[in-house]
């Protein structure tokens, strides 16, 4: 190279929407070479890593017109508390790991896989304010994959958001199999006063924790993690547990009353009154209800007092019959 130029310009849309800009460089003279990449995605700077190819894949996909649909996966942002203006949210994926392709290597007696998954966080006005990405490469050897197969990918991730409107677009790329999968999620957050208790959940399973306790993440608590179950439909014979968080009213010294109510097609089944704990080191109380269950459709209802304040949240799901 006997010169080398680099050209900066400020961009004509300042919007940082995710989407694809073009770029294009026509020389003026002959007798010159140009190499530029083809463009940029509009993404801004919000304190997370830098993009990564995976990600690329994933903007590239709710970059695409139509969205593509190769395969289907769920996900869902729960609820949790208000806090310094703004409301905690978490966004959860879940998908059967039998929508993958899983490429047999022969030699090696394995199946090899690779799953992406990006959330983006926009704004009423459709900019990026946050996102959250995973990359999930894996090899699972022959003897293994009929139990792998029948598993769930899953990823949750919080993000904290003032009060407003937000629509979370939600992509998963199937690196082996050069497909993609998308979905939206909207986000109405308006701020809550007085007692507080988050959205509702199913459980799947509770592990224990490698590394110590992130604060910051409301699936975690006492050295456990919980694995939310994202889809409200129960596989024949699964026990429900529901997972939630109470948050007391911080100026209020009145006791806390919890009542579940359980109710199967519209007709009420059985009241639990658990007691309330004292809340943990983050100012929260975190619960897990089992619930008792047969075959059919059922809504619970969790309903929290303290003093004259009352909160409810509720949750669907159906069992199915074997």
């Amino acid at each position: 190279v006997d010169t080398h130029y680099e050209i900066a310009y400020p961009p004509k849309s300042e919007r940082e929407d995710g989407h694809f800009r073009k770029i294009e460089v026509k020389l003026a003279r002959t007798g010159l070479r140009v190499e530029t990449r083809s463009g940029y995605f509009a993404v801004p700077d919000t304190g997370v890593h830098p993009l990564t190819p995976e990600e690329m894949a994933g903007l590239r996909a709710l970059d695409t017109q139509p969205r593509p649909h190769a395969f289907d996966f769920l996900s869902r942002v729960y609820r949790f508390r208000d806090s310094g203006g703004k409301g905690q949210y978490a966004i959860a994926f879940e998908m059967p790991i039998s929508n993958l392709m899983a490429t047999p290597q022969a030699a090696a007696h394995q199946r090899r896989l690779h799953a992406s998954l990006l959330a983006l966080v926009k704004n009423a006005d459709g900019e990026i304010v946050d996102r959250a990405s995973k990359d999930v490469p894996s090899e699972v050897s022959d003897d293994r994959w009929e139990t792998v197969r029948r598993d769930l990918m899953t990823y949750q991730r919080a993000v904290n958001l003032p009060p407003g409107r937000y629509t979370v677009e939600t992509a998963v790329v199937d690196h082996e199999g050069n497909r993609a999968s998308t979905g939206v999620v909207q986000i109405e957050n308006r701020p809550e006063g007085g007692i507080g208790l988050s959205d509702l959940t199913l459980v799947r399973r509770i592990e224990d924790l490698p590394a110590p306790l992130a604060p910051a993440d409301p699936f975690e608590y006492s050295n456990k993690r919980v694995l939310p179950l994202v889809t409200t439909r129960l596989l024949p014979g699964a026990k429900p547990f529901v997972y939630f968080m109470i948050y007391p009213e911080p100026a209020s010294a009145a006791r806390m009353v919890l009542r579940v109510r359980l109710l199967k097609d519209g007709r009420p089944v059985t009241t639990l009154r658990p007691e309330v704990p004292a809340p943990d080191a983050s100012g929260g109380i975190p619960l897990i209800v089992t619930l008792p269950a047969k075959p059919g459709t059922y809504e619970v209802r969790a309903t929290v007092t303290q003093g004259n304040r009352t909160t409810e949240r509720t949750l669907t799901f159906t069992l199915a019959g074997s």
